[in-house]
C-alpha cells in the first residue's frame, strides 16, 4: 500500500482530491481545543473567558466533552485521509452525524438558547456584545457555517467517489 489505498471500484482521481480535503478537515478538527479556550469567541456554549486571553479561561465539562471527540474526529479523518475506502463508515458517520445532525441541532441552539457568553472588552480592545443578529448566541453563525460546510463537502466527495451520499443503509 502506498501513501494512500486506492484499491476498489472508486473514482481514483476525486479520492485523491478528497484524501487532500479529508487532511484539511483533519488539521481543523484535531486543533480545535486551542480554538476553543483560545479564540472562544464563536465556538464556546458558554462564558470561556475573555477570547484571545489565555489566561482567562473558563473550563466548562459540556465543552471539554465536545472538544475532545472533535479532536479525536480529527486524528481519525486524517487516518480515513490515507485509506478512504476502508474508513467509509466513518466518513458516513462524519458526514451525516458529525457535521448534518449537529449543525442541526446547533441551528436550534443558536436560535433559542439563552447561555450566557463573554460579554466585555477583548485583549485587542474590540467589544463583545451581549447579542449578534439579535440573538444571544448569534456568534455561533460561523460554527454553523463550518458544520454545514463540512457537510456540504463529505456528501459531495460522497456522490464523486462512491457513488452515493453514503447513508448509513447505503453502506
Amino acid at each position: 500500500m502506498g501513501y494512500i489505498n486506492l484499491s476498489g471500484d472508486i473514482d481514483q482521481k476525486w479520492t485523491k482530491i478528497y484524501s487532500v480535503v479529508l487532511k484539511i478537515q483533519a488539521l481543523v478538527f484535531a486543533t480545535i481545543f486551542p480554538v476553543g479556550y483560545f479564540i472562544k469567541f464563536g465556538v464556546a456554549w458558554h462564558d470561556a473567558g475573555q477570547p484571545f486571553n489565555v489566561f482567562d479561561v473558563k473550563f466548562h465539562p459540556y465543552w471539554n466533552m465536545i472538544l475532545i471527540i472533535y479532536t479525536g474526529i480529527g486524528c481519525f479523518l486524517f487516518m480515513a485521509s490515507r485509506d478512504i475506502i476502508k474508513f467509509k463508515v466513518f466518513l458516513s458517520f462524519c458526514t451525516w452525524v458529525a457535521f448534518f445532525a449537529h449543525g442541526c441541532v446547533a441551528t436550534v441552539a443558536v436560535l433559542t438558547s439563552d447561555t450566557p457568553n463573554y460579554v466585555g472588552l477583548g485583549v485587542f480592545g474590540e467589544s463583545y456584545p451581549e447579542t449578534y443578529f439579535s440573538l444571544k448566541n448569534g456568534d455561533k453563525v460561523l460554527a454553523l457555517a463550518i458544520w454545514f460546510g463540512n457537510f456540504a463537502v463529505g456528501l459531495y466527495f460522497s456522490l464523486k467517489v462512491f457513488g452515493h451520499a453514503n447513508l448509513p443503509w447505503n453502506l
